[in-house]
């Protein structure tokens, strides 16, 4: 009983998988991949060259001296 009830609900999920797939492909969410990757940059942080300063000079801790 386990075993079938495993089965089923493994099967149902993959056919929501492959229905939300389906569906997204028909809705052509897949024909420019690569045009939607770029989208998070633009003329402020262009490609390949980061603008964001996550560890700054000044936010490294100090050494003490004394050790």
């Amino acid at each position: 009983m386990g075993n079938a009830v495993l089965l089923l609900s493994s099967m149902l999920i993959a056919g929501v998988a492959l229905f939300f797939f389906y569906r997204a492909f028909k809705s052509k969410h897949f024909e420019s991949l690569q045009k939607d990757a770029l989208i998070p940059f633009d003329d402020d942080e262009p490609v390949g060259q980061p603008t964001d300063q996550l560890f700054k000079e000044s936010d490294k801790p100090k050494q003490n001296s004394m050790l």
